[in-house]
């Protein structure tokens, strides 16, 4: 017996859910096997040609991308939410590390769909710093110096810099705190 088109598209869209729930295609495919009465194959195979059907069955219009993405996020707000209550609500640890862990496996994912929707730029921005009126930037000698070198030079000058960080001259006795 041949399954109608609403059959067919309805048994796709459980597919897609059961897939998103985190069941493995062979679960799904024994379970809806038998339920619409077709074999293992079909289920299989369906999911293996997903791009032929999935916009249609779950009315994702691809040329609205905005409107797709603002979707996902949605979601992601409602279950980013449920992992925040779970982690509020529980006093066990490892059940607080799972929902830190989910979150966090969440916001890459996140982050990854709007790279790949040419949202965020994959590359982290460069910056190029410049000097007085886009010039070469001029790094004095002492700006370049470590520490060791700065005190030793300090010396040659009259000054002395204490182990506190403090810095005396020989007309200043008290000295003052460096900042």
């Amino acid at each position: 017996m041949a399954n109608t088109k609403a059959e067919v598209n309805k048994r796709r869209r459980e597919l897609g859910t059961y897939k998103t729930h985190g069941y493995s295609l062979d679960e799904i495919a024994v379970l809806l096997a038998k339920k619409y009465k077709v074999k293992k194959v079909t289920i299989t195979q369906d999911w293996y040609h997903r791009d032929q059907w999935i916009d249609k069955v779950f009315d994702l219009e691809t040329a609205d991308s905005v409107k797709l993405v603002k979707d996902i996020l949605t979601e992601q707000k409602v279950i980013k939410r449920e992992c925040w209550k779970t982690y509020n609500n529980t006093k066990e640890d490892s059940i607080k590390l799972g929902a830190i862990k989910q979150l966090s496996f969440m916001n890459k994912e996140i982050v990854s769909m709007l790279q790949d929707f040419n949202i965020l730029d994959k590359k982290p921005d460069k910056f190029e710093i410049t000097g007085k009126d886009g010039g070469p930037i001029e790094i004095s000698k002492y700006a370049q110096m470590s520490e060791e070198e700065l005190i030793k030079e300090a010396e040659k000058h009259g000054i002395i810099v204490t182990e506190e960080g403090d810095i005396k001259t020989a007309s200043d006795q008290e000295g003052r705190r460096n900042i």
